[in-house]
C-alpha cells in the first residue's frame, strides 16, 4: 500500500473517532491498530471480507495471545476505519473479548517517593507529583492549563476528562505550594502547565511514559507498575481513609460506580476493620 493511501486511511480513522468524542491520544491508538489490520492483509480494507475480519481477530486472540483490552482497542480501531469508509461490517459487533478479572497493581507510598526522588528534571518531577496527589489520568495531567488551578478553593478543573466530561478534583495544599514554586522557577509558556520548551505545546504521552519507564528501572520496581498505577494507589488510599465510594467516583471521573468498586477489592483496610468487628462480636462467645 502506498504512503498516500495510508495517509488517507489514517485521516479517516482520526476523523471518525474524533466525531465520536475520542481524544487525540485515543484516536492515535485506534489508528495504530487499524494500520496493523490492513497491513496484515496488504490490500485495501474494502477488499477484506467479513470472514477475513473474523479470522484476523481469532488470530490475534489465539495465536498472538493479546489481552482482552488490546482486542477491544484493535476492534474499535477497525470499526472506526470502516465507519470512515462508510462501510458497515456487522461481524465486528460479534467479536467479544474474554472476560478476565484482574486487580490493578498498587505501589506503596514509600516506592512512590523513591520514584519521584529519582526524577531529575523539575517539570517531570512536578508532573508525577501532581498525578500521585490528585489521581489524574496521564492525558488529563498533560492537558492541564494554568487557569485550571483554583488556589482559593484548592481544586483542579478538569475540562475534558475521559468521555469529554468535565469535573473538579481536590488539590492538596502542599501540592499547590509545590506548583507555585514550580511555576516561579520554570515559567512554562502559557497556557500549558507542563509544556515542551522546544514546541511550547504539552509533552506527548510517550515522552512521559519513557521517563517513567527509565525511573522505574532505576528503582528496580516490577514491570507491572505503570503511570496509571499512581491513580490506582491514590484511589485505594482515599477509600482506606474513609472517602465514600460515591465521592471517590466523582473525583476519579468514573461514569459507572462499577469502575470505582474495583478499589473495594484492593483495599486492605476494609478487611482489617471487618476482622476487628468480628473479633469484638465473638470474643465472649467461647
Amino acid at each position: 500500500m502506498e504512503k498516500k493511501e495510508e495517509t488517507y486511511y489514517r485521516d479517516l480513522v482520526y476523523q471518525a473517532s474524533a466525531l465520536s468524542g475520542c481524544v487525540r491520544s485515543s484516536s492515535y491508538s485506534y489508528f495504530l491498530y487499524a494500520r496493523q489490520f490492513w497491513r496484515h492483509f496488504d490490500k485495501p480494507p474494502l477488499q477484506i471480507n467479513d470472514s477475513d475480519i473474523a479470522g484476523y481477530f481469532y488470530w490475534l486472540l489465539r495465536v498472538k495471545n493479546v489481552s482482552s483490552s488490546t482486542l477491544i482497542v484493535a476492534r474499535t480501531g477497525v470499526y472506526y476505519l470502516y465507519k470512515g469508509l462508510g462501510a458497515d461490517r456487522p461481524c465486528l459487533k460479534t467479536i467479544k473479548a474474554p472476560k478476565v478479572t484482574r486487580h490493578p497493581e498498587l505501589i506503596s507510598q514509600e516506592d512512590i517517593k523513591l520514584l519521584i526522588s529519582k526524577i531529575e528534571l523539575p517539570v517531570f518531577k512536578m508532573f508525577f507529583s501532581l498525578l500521585q496527589g490528585t489521581g489524574l489520568r496521564l492525558s488529563e495531567g498533560l492537558n492541564l492549563q494554568t487557569d485550571d488551578i483554583d488556589g482559593e478553593r484548592l481544586i483542579l478543573k478538569i475540562r475534558r476528562g475521559k468521555g469529554s466530561k468535565a469535573r473538579i478534583v481536590p488539590l492538596p495544599s502542599s501540592l499547590y505550594a509545590d506548583l507555585r514554586l514550580y511555576w516561579s522557577r520554570c515559567l512554562p509558556p502559557s497556557p500549558w502547565l507542563f509544556s515542551n520548551p522546544k514546541t511550547d505545546a504539552p509533552y506527548t504521552a510517550r515522552t512521559l511514559q519513557c521517563v517513567f519507564l527509565e525511573v522505574r528501572k532505576r528503582c528496580q520496581l516490577k514491570d507491572g507498575i505503570t503511570i496509571h498505577t499512581l491513580r490506582h494507589s491514590y484511589a485505594t488510599k482515599l477509600l482506606e481513609n474513609g472517602v465514600h465510594l460515591k465521592v471517590l467516583q466523582k473525583i476519579l471521573g468514573h461514569s459507572s460506580l462499577n469502575s470505582t468498586m474495583i478499589y473495594l477489592h484492593l483495599s486492605t483496610r476494609s478487611f482489617e476493620n471487618a476482622q476487628e468487628i468480628i473479633n469484638d462480636i465473638f470474643k465472649n462467645e467461647n
